[in-house]
């Protein structure tokens, strides 16, 4: 079982769980249901944003966009429901670090000595988290990935789902959403490429 389906199940139970995505022209919201060992799309609507509402991943007029996610979760029947977002574009970094070989139990306790060093702020002001990719690169090194965000941008986008009457109970990254569904929906293909456009 995948740790997507696992997060999902975690979230879910029984409960209708709502993707949110505010992008920089529209929201977009889908209301997903469980359905068997699946997944079931009951609903799906945008709301288009005024020009300047959010730039470079930044909300500029927190009231429009709350007030058109709030809309969107009423006529969609989904106010007060769990949801998913993702953030993309400027408020997220992704950073691929080869770091001394370790397990993942002692890259828990040592992580923030360990990628610190590659954060260029305040690592008290940013959320992180770090997997390792592969622990197999050199005799004393492995592969992990980095990723980071600052709190403020973070914060925001929690922010304003809450005003909306939404429950905000997972934050991802986009390209990290797109994989998953895709891995969800047709599995882990070995021996293959596959490109996410």
């Amino acid at each position: 079982m995948s740790i997507f389906r696992r997060a999902i199940d975690a979230v879910m139970g029984r409960q209708l769980l709502v993707g949110v995505d505010i992008g920089s022209t529209s929201i977009k919201l889908c209301r997903l249901k469980k359905s068997g060992s699946g997944l079931e799309l009951v609903r799906f609507d945008l709301s288009a944003l005024p020009a300047g509402a959010i730039e470079n991943g930044v909300i500029r007029d927190f009231r429009t966009v709350s007030n058109r996610l709030s809309e969107l979760a009423r006529v969609n029947w989904c106010a007060g429901a769990k949801c998913a977002l993702s953030m993309s574009g400027f408020s997220t970094v992704i950073k691929h670090l080869c770091i001394p070989k370790m397990t993942q139990e002692q890259l828990q306790f040592s992580a923030q000595y360990e990628v610190e060093q590659y954060i260029p702020f305040d690592i008290n002001n940013v959320y992180w988290n770090v997997r390792i990719l592969d622990p197999k690169v050199g005799q004393s090194h492995m592969r992990v990935l980095l990723v980071y965000a600052p709190k403020t941008n973070v914060d925001e986008y929690v922010r304003v789902v809450k005003e909306a009457g939404l429950c905000p109970v997972v934050v991802d990254v986009d390209v990290f959403a797109c994989q998953s569904q895709f891995v969800f929906n047709y599995g882990f293909p070995t021996n293959e490429i596959v490109a996410l456009v």
